[in-house]
């Protein structure tokens, strides 16, 4: 913490604290047995009793704060700053803490944390027990978290007690017994996995029902039987030039029928497709098609001459004669289970992208939960927005496809025009919708303003890779003609499309967003610290995913793999670099990347926070806060809001009598749309400075 704050202790939603906080009292005591213990073994590291009893109210208040550092006042001695390194163990705490002290405490101890908490420990009475007290701001804490701290404070001070190892091995598990088992619970996904690669099932349907609708593309309408012929036709070319098990195959397509063929035909290659936009910069698209290895292109006839010069790679095209084919392709399939399936490069860091490699286990496990959980079936089609290097579109592909469904694409000048989409969901009777938020804002901004409403097919609204306004859903709501599904679902490209859903029923107006919810089957979620413990109920930390999606690693990337997936207790997980915590019903809470939390004048500040604040104004339907430089190294809010027409004045009235002056942001700029990146994501980078 900066300055004499107060520990970032968890604060209830939406609570302002009050200028006299009123202080609830709570007792615990340490039996004579453990402090007797407790002393002999502090003596043995050369610390005095009440030292250790500061050090375990130090560990106690690192576990329940946001950040490692920050101030207390101790009774006789002033003003204390505490900084718990990750790593330490609890000796070394102590012992840091006993260097720093101008003198050594005495008992009673009384310690302070702002207006929050004041902590004393009595002198060892007659019997020899260890009184201790607890007076905390409950009403401007989170539920529950006072007593849990009381309760895990005690924990140590027990588990100080049993022996050595507490004082110089890793720090244990801050959790209460009730929240350990509540982890427990929620993580007990289990559940038989399939056991199919990610395009069988699209062939078993293909021969159940030959001349049903697939795809959808303009005017076209491919029955599963002209798939399966294009998608055999293209597997025997690729097969002859080489394809097979762990090796990629590019595919570099505008948005069409001929993704869907491609993508199979290579999976039933038995190689694994890797997305290269064809748009890109030629030194990008270069080296995408280098880094990935890839020998063999497959592309449209119109791109065919149009794409940079490749040597030594292979280009075929997927044309209408593909769909002539009457070769035959089908089991025995070419790859294992844990083989690749495809890969898909993301954003690095350092500029250079990274590729995920997902291979069929984990992507058919994701697919098949997501079609069961929410009863998709032949009867279903999805509006296919998502661009092939977007990790939606292959639930869009290989969801409908393998339960019989259909995929409805959209012409190249309506992909970004929601009343195509209105359209085309109405002519074609979509009964499915997968995207990003924003999409999903647009449609409904443009139903709204034309007074018009959603198709009376529409049942079930998957949103998924961004954050979900959380007036979005009853705008949804109101505009339906029938019950329709909203499901928020998360994750990352490195853990098979997704980890986790909620269902959105009522949306209380004062959430600061939607719950990010529960992990899927035979998927879990840890928040982290920075010592790999988990967090505590209500407290922030990165979240780790584990179970069957994880990822392989990045293709031809040790370094990174060794530094993003991680094994914890035995569990391999993937460390998405996202924040988040648990909420006391086991469901999560996302609160964003870890880059999000900014400094403005020496205050750390959660762009997120500012962003709910500006939501819960009656006119807002979208807000994005950015912190830009201001020289001399400091930075300045600008916050961004729709729709266009909004005063700032009104908006900066709003936040000011929500939030502390210094997160108010500089400027509040109304826009009509925010600018979208390929994937339909606030694209922050190009927001107005």
């Amino acid at each position: 913490m900066n300055g004499a704050l107060p520990p970032r202790l968890p604060l209830a939603s939406g609570a302002a604290r009050p200028p006299a906080p009123v202080l609830t009292r709570r007792h615990t005591t340490l039996p004579a047995e453990g402090t007797e213990a407790i002393r002999a073994l502090a003596a043995g590291h050369g610390l005095t009793l009440p030292v250790v009893y500061l050090a375990a109210l130090v560990r106690c208040l690192a576990d329940w704060s946001q950040q490692p550092s920050f101030t207390l006042e101790l009774a006789n001695h002033g003003r204390l700053e505490v900084e718990v390194a990750a790593g330490w163990s609890f000796a070394g705490l102590a012992k840091d803490l006993q260097a720093r002290l101008a003198s050594t405490p005495t008992m009673p101890l009384t310690v302070e944390a702002g207006e929050l908490l004041v902590h004393r420990v009595a002198s060892p009475g007659a019997a020899g027990d260890s009184q201790i007290t607890w007076e905390t701001a409950d009403l401007a804490l989170a539920t529950g978290v006072a007593q849990d701290m009381a309760d895990a404070h005690l924990m140590l001070l027990h588990q100080l007690a049993s022996g050595a190892q507490v004082w110089t091995g890793p720090a244990p598990s801050p959790l209460p017994p009730r929240q350990a088992l509540l982890r427990t619970r929620v993580n007990a996904t289990e559940e038989p996995q399939p056991t199919v690669l990610l395009h069988e099932p699209f062939w078993r349907q293909a021969s159940v029902t030959p001349d049903a609708v697939a795809v959808i593309d303009g005017e076209r309408r491919l029955t599963y039987q002209q798939i399966k012929k294009g998608a055999t036709g293209l597997a025997h070319k690729l097969i002859g030039h080489g394809a097979g098990p762990s090796k990629l195959v590019a595919i570099t397509m505008h948005k069409g029928w001929e993704q869907v063929v491609a993508a199979l035909g290579i999976l039933g290659a038995g190689a694994a497709y890797v997305p290269i936009a064809p748009d890109l910069p030629e030194e990008r698209f270069l080296h995408l098609l280098s880094h990935a290895q890839a020998t063999i292109l497959v592309t449209q006839p119109d791109l065919a001459s149009q794409l940079p010069r490749t040597p030594g790679v292979w280009r075929v095209v997927v044309d209408d004669s593909l769909l002539q084919t009457v070769a035959t392709l089908g089991p025995p399939w070419w790859q294992e289970f844990s083989d690749l399936a495809y890969v898909i490069y993301t954003s690095g860091s350092t500029g250079l992208p990274k590729g995920v490699m997902i291979d069929h286990r984990g992507a058919v496990n994701t697919i098949t939960d997501i079609n069961h959980r929410f009863g998709v079936g032949p009867g279903d089609r999805v509006l296919a927005l998502s661009a092939l290097g977007f990790d939606l579109s292959v639930y869009d592909i290989f969801g409908l496809l393998g339960v019989g469904g259909a995929i409805v694409i959209p012409p190249p000048p309506a992909q970004r025009a929601p009343w195509e989409w209105l359209d085309l969901m109405e002519q074609h009777r979509v009964s499915v919708w997968n995207t990003v938020p924003a999409l999903m804002e647009m449609l409904t901004t443009y139903v709204e303003g034309r007074r018009l409403r959603f198709n009376d097919s529409l049942r079930l609204v998957l949103m998924s890779g961004d954050w979900i306004p959380v007036t979005l859903p009853d705008r949804i709501r109101t505009l339906a003609a029938q019950d329709i599904t909203l499901i928020g679902m998360g994750g990352a490209t490195e853990a098979s499309i997704w980890s986790n859903y909620y269902r959105i029923g009522q949306v209380d107006p004062v959430w600061p967003s939607i719950p990010y919810g529960l992990p899927l089957s035979n998927q879990t979620f840890d928040v982290l610290d920075a010592d790999l413990r988990p967090r505590p109920t209500w407290v922030p930390g990165e979240l780790h995913i584990g179970g069957a999606g994880v990822a392989m690693g990045y293709w031809r990337d040790e370094a990174k793999t060794r530094a993003s997936f991680i094994t914890v207790d035995g569990k391999r997980l993937y460390k998405t670099g996202d924040m988040g915590r648990y909420l006391p019903d086991g469901n999560l809470e996302f609160l964003g990347r870890q880059d999000f939390q900014v400094k403005i004048h020496g205050f750390r500040v959660e762009l997120g926070e500012i962003e709910a604040a500006l939501l819960s104004h009656d006119s807002v339907t979208g807000a994005v806060v950015t912190a830009v430089d201001a020289g001399n190294s400091s930075k300045r809010l600008v916050a961004y809001v729709t729709p266009a027409g909004l005063a700032e004045s009104s908006l900066r009235e709003h936040l000011t009598a929500k939030l502390p002056s210094y997160m108010v942001p500089d400027r509040v700029v109304a826009m009509e749309a925010f600018p979208l990146t390929p994937n339909g994501k606030v694209d922050r980078t190009v927001l107005p400075g």
